[in-house]
């Protein structure tokens, strides 16, 4: 912009003067004068002048016959010598300007003086110098306005494509008053919000995906570790009478099938890129001695050989909930997981409560509380709290049993005790 009122002042002065120079030379040129000295010219002609070489008398003519001729002078060219030509031709063109005829018939030389008018030539200049600058300062606002509400807009706009290339969505914001220029900026606006979402939603895929992955590597680990002490203990001999044997490889199947399970979870994850909002749940009407029974084999396959005390409180008889079997096999696996490896492997305690139309099932542990601080993030995904540095993990298992409390339409969360951490499983009563 700055550029342009500089260049522009210049062109404004360079008129200026151009306008002065012809405004003079259009007085100048002006053929009205003419008229006057053709006039007098024609009366010269018909006289019989004796007395030459002198000013004549031109008081037979009015003002505007005259117009701008103040003094005509006569010379003859017969009888001319030099000291009257000098003075007769060596005028001071001042504030005159002179004008010569010749009278071919008598040999006489007429010089007609003119009054130049320059307030008149001023004048013009000044009118015409007031229309040139009203079109100078209309080009310049003209130029302003558009500069502000188009140039500049446009400017910004050509510079977006570049932006949402390099991945730098933000918001045009175009301060326009230009209908059209408007609607651009609307529209790329609206663009820029659609790449926006797009590329968190596919980053939330992605990450989805990952943690989906990690998850369920997570609990393929589970049923593996389980396998393996069973099949350590079927190897050394633990079990001698044939019902433990049988018992020990009734889990080690129930375990690979769940595996067997999880592998195809994984499979259908890696061939379609799954959300992890939540998962798929079965629910059904389960009555909860069922969940009972299934949680208090997991603990006893879990503490058999631990030197863990853990009592069970008898759940409420005919009571029927909403629930997912497979999920909760998954969910129970994670939970009692986090209990032996956080606890001080003293005691479990399970229990149950009713609030509403929920049942609560509360499984305690005794050993090291959780900083309140941390209560609130341990159901993130890779959340390890600070006294899990020492064991190993990914900070999963807990995430994925709120996603199962989820699907089912119910909650878990962890408090403190008086001796130690209790996870708490909310139900909806069927």
């Amino acid at each position: 912009m700055k550029k342009i009122i500089m260049i522009s002042l210049i062109l404004w002065i360079l008129s200026l003067f151009l306008l002065y120079f012809t405004v003079n030379q259009a007085e100048l040129q002006s053929q009205d004068y003419l008229v006057n000295i053709n006039r007098i010219q024609n009366w010269v002609e018909t006289q019989e002048l004796e007395n030459l070489n002198r000013e004549l008398e031109l008081s037979d003519f009015s003002s505007e016959e005259l117009g701008n001729i103040t003094a005509v002078k006569i010379i003859d060219l017969k009888n001319l010598n030099q000291n009257t030509a000098q003075e007769f031709l060596a005028v001071e063109l001042d504030d005159y300007r002179y004008l010569y005829r010749y009278l071919a018939g008598k040999e006489q030389l007429v010089r007609y003086q003119l009054q130049l008018n320059e307030n008149s030539s001023f004048i013009n200049f000044i009118y015409a110098g007031l229309l040139l600058t009203l079109i100078f300062s209309f080009f310049l606002s003209f130029y302003y306005k558009n500069e502000k509400e188009i140039i500049v807009p446009l400017k910004n706009a050509s510079e977006l494509p570049e932006k949402m290339a390099l991945g730098q969505l933000k918001s045009l914001k175009i301060k326009t008053k230009n209908k059209y220029l408007k609607k651009l900026s609307w529209g790329l606006d609206m663009l820029q919000e659609k790449l926006k979402a797009e590329k968190e939603k596919n980053y939330q895929l992605e990450k989805d995906h990952k943690t989906m992955v990690a998850g369920l590597a997570h609990d393929i680990r589970t049923p593996l570790s389980t396998i393996k002490n069973y099949a350590i203990a079927l190897e050394e001999e633990v079990y001698t009478e044939a019902e433990a044997i049988k018992r020990a490889l009734k889990i080690i199947i129930s375990r690979t099938d769940e595996i067997e399970r999880l592998s195809r979870k994984l499979i259908k994850s890696s061939e379609k890129d799954l959300e992890f909002d939540s998962f798929e749940a079965e629910n059904q009407e389960l009555y909860l001695n069922e969940i009972h029974s299934k949680l208090i084999n997991i603990i006893s396959e879990k503490t058999e050989r631990l030197p863990l005390k853990f009592e069970a409180e008898s759940p409420p008889e005919n009571l029927l909930l909403k629930a997912d079997l497979n999920l909760l096999d998954q969910l129970f696996n994670n939970i009692v997981d986090n209990a032996i490896k956080y606890g001080d492997l003293k005691k479990l305690n399970l229990s149950y409560s009713s609030e509403d139309y929920y049942q609560l099932l509360e499984l305690e542990n005794t050993g090291t509380h959780i900083p309140e601080k941390e209560l609130k993030h341990i159901f993130n995904s890779y959340y390890r709290g600070s006294n899990a540095e020492a064991e190993s993990g990914f900070g999963l298992g807990l995430f994925i049993s709120k996603k199962i409390m989820t699907s089912l339409k119910g909650d878990i969360y962890a408090q403190n005790t008086a001796e130690g951490v209790k996870i708490v499983l909310v139900f909806k009563i069927a």
